[in-house]
Order: C-alpha cells, then structure tokens, then sequence
C-alpha cells in the first residue's frame, strides 16, 4: 500500500500519493479560498505550501487510508489559509528548525501535570517532538499562535494581548484552554485516532 511504503520513508511512494491527490488538493484550497486572498496568492503556491507542512510532518504518522491523508491535507491546508502573514510565516519555518523546543523545556505530553517539565535524555523525545509539532498544526490558528507566542517565545500576556487585540486576561484564558487542546490531539495522534484529531466542529 502506497500510504505504508511513505511511512517507511520511500521517497517515491509519497510522489505517487501526491499525484494521485493533487488535483482534489488544488479543488479545496481553490473552493476555501476568499476573494481577497485569492486575489493575493496562486493556488499553486498555496497547494506548494500546504504539501511542504504535510511532508514535514506525516512520515512520522501512519495513515490508515486516502480519505484520512485526504483529511490531513485538508486540515493543514485550512491553516495555512488563516495563517498567510509575515509572523507566522517566519515563526512556522523557526519552529520546524532541529530544536523545536527551548533548550531547558518541553511540554509535557500529560495534562494532569505541569505544562513545563525537564526533558528526558531518550531516544524518545524526538518523537515527543515530532507529537508536538503535529499537534500543533492542527490546533485551531489563534490558539497555535498563543501557545507559540508565550511557551516558545516566552511574551507576556500583555505582549500577546497587543498583538493578538485582545486582552491580558483574555490571552491568559486562551491560553489556558489551548494547552488542553494540544494535549488531547498528540493523545490522539499517539493512539492512531487521526480522524478524531483532523476532524472540525461545523467543517465539511
């Protein structure tokens, strides 16, 4: 199976997934796109961008079958529509560099315990790394730039606040309710329950 064959890093299999799924991928991102977007970026180069995250990420998870690759697509695809400006641009590619974690911290992947622990020195952690990114791919875009915003880039919430035109206590709220979110989809990913992770209250 082609999906099987990517996971385990044949290069050439995730070309014939992509080819067999590119038409369907430039339909949505043509269908979920606004006029003013549209009339600031190709499809093409938003269907690149979508594809690139997608290939970031979905090695290290395996697909059960063409309609959940279709459904992560589609989820990143969303995400990369409500993320089209310059900080989120820069901070999606720092993100992705060989350290996504701050040097003397990681989330911890269980939410009965502090959200900041001690790493671990495993093998593991990378793949902890790996759940996290993920993870936050497919947290809702203005809790994914809160959780970036003050756990990776260590803002106050007066600073998050400004930046997000809200307020302090409204950023530390959102906050609040984001890090559960991410918790419950690595859970998720971690125990193969990719649909229940992509999927979207009121999507199609």
């Amino acid at each position: 199976m082609l999906l099987h064959r990517w996971h385990d890093g044949d290069k050439d299999a995730l070309g014939e997934i992509i080819t067999r799924n590119l038409d369907w991928i430039r339909g949505y991102v043509h269908r979920r796109l606004g006029d003013q977007l549209r009339a600031k970026d190709d499809t093409q180069d938003i269907v690149q961008e979508a594809l690139i995250e997608f290939m970031k990420f979905g090695p290290k998870f395996v697909i059960a079958d063409e309609i959940h690759f279709r459904g992560l697509v589609a989820k990143i695809v969303r995400n990369v529509l409500a993320d089209r400006h310059a900080w989120f641009t820069r901070r999606r590619r720092d993100m992705h560099r060989e350290r996504v974690m701050p040097d003397q911290s990681t989330i911890h992947l269980d939410p009965g315990m502090n959200s900041v622990t001690q790493p671990p020195e495993s093998a593991a952690k990378n793949e902890e790394r790996e759940y996290i990114r993920l993870g936050l791919e497919l947290l809702r875009p203005e809790e994914r730039e809160v959780v970036i915003r003050r756990h990776f880039d260590g803002e106050e919430f007066a600073t998050i606040a400004a930046a997000m035109q809200t307020t302090p206590e409204a950023a530390r709220k959102r906050f609040g309710r984001a890090l559960p979110r991410l918790f419950a989809l690595i859970k998720q990913l971690k125990n193969g329950q990719l649909a229940d992770a992509i999927a979207d209250e009121g999507d199609e």
